[in-house]
């Protein structure tokens, strides 16, 4: 055993430290055991500049992020610096995570206490987005309680999020453990929100068997207004006039006039015959989640504009620079 020194970037500058260094003759690696308890890994920077470098980086990009650091602290860290430390601190984070995650779901942590919880919602969402030079699609959720709001109808209370690029089963199971935390076990109903994304009601109804459906009432519209400009063609007043009526229509009555309606259509090109298909498909395939009329009644958002609000900032923002 001897001392050796170790240079190190910390928030207040540089400084050399002496710690206890212990060699292995026999399988030839050397241990300094005051680097592991201080957090320290073979990159010279103290874990509270791993941490602040961290938290820029997940609001700007690397390079903007290091430059507006740089002119707030002495810190000077390159931007390949600034990823090395993102994958590092991420995957203590994600393992932590993970690690959390398996106990709730396995019933090793207890569910947290806590008042009744009159409505819970959750609602999900994807967007894509050009990581690594391909298209992938990054999930984004959210969890928050009911708040009495305007003419009767809910507003959110403080919002928990969770968003990653993974698969949905995985993303979903993220999600749950979320909702665990907020309540959902002590709720009386449970409103989960989203479009029409197979994914997303498949791993509701295993996560929130019982809850109330709900698709994105704007999602909807905009499949309207899609199967409008396929057989009217794109800007023409019949088609946005016939969209409009049907989209009031949808919210006033409900889904089944507009099913009715497109029973009647007869598609007037190749194009409109297979947009007419899949609207016919996805209109009766979420038509129970689309009363929203009763939805209304009952004070329920019809909107999943919160999670995709925090797409357009994770996504839109953060990743694509929008």
């Amino acid at each position: 055993m001897n001392y050796r020194g170790k240079g190190l970037v910390t928030l207040v500058g540089e400084v050399r430290v002496e710690r206890a260094y212990y060699y292995c003759a026999q399988c030839q690696t050397g241990v300094a055991p005051w680097d592991a308890a201080q957090g320290l890994s073979r990159r010279c920077y103290s874990p509270a500049v791993k941490a602040v470098v961290a938290e820029t980086a997940v609001r700007m990009p690397y390079g903007g992020g290091m430059e507006f650091l740089a002119r707030l602290t002495p810190l000077r860290i390159e931007e390949s610096a600034a990823e090395w430390i993102v994958q590092e601190v991420g995957a203590r984070v994600r393992a932590a995570q993970a690690a959390e995650q398996e106990r709730y779901l396995s019933g090793l942590t207890p569910l947290p206490a806590g008042p009744p919880v009159e409505r819970l919602y959750v609602t999900m969402d994807g967007s894509s987005a050009h990581i690594d030079g391909e298209w992938h699609e990054v999930k984004t959720g959210a969890v928050y309680e009911a708040q009495p709001g305007d003419e009767g109808v809910d507003k959110s209370a403080p919002k928990r999020y969770v968003s990653a690029q993974e698969p949905a089963e995985d993303f979903t199971a993220r999600l749950y453990v979320e909702a665990l935390q907020a309540g959902v076990h002590r709720a009386s109903e449970v409103v989960v929100l989203g479009d029409g994304a197979p994914w997303i009601w498949n791993h509701a109804a295993l996560h929130y068997p019982g809850a109330t459906e709900i698709v994105d009432y704007w999602h909807a519209c905009q499949h309207i207004h899609d199967l409008a400009k396929a057989q009217y063609g794109e800007g023409s007043p019949q088609g946005q006039r016939w969209a409009r009526e049907h989209c009031t229509r949808l919210k006033e009555v409900g889904p089944a006039a507009y099913r009715r309606a497109l029973r009647r259509i007869k598609p007037r090109s190749p194009d409109a015959a297979d947009k007419l298909r899949t609207e016919r498909g996805y209109f009766a395939e979420n038509a129970a989640r689309m009363r929203y009329p009763l939805f209304r009644e009952r004070g329920l958002m019809i909107g999943s504009g919160i999670a995709e609000a925090a797409c357009k900032v994770v996504v839109g923002h953060r990743l694509k620079q929008a």
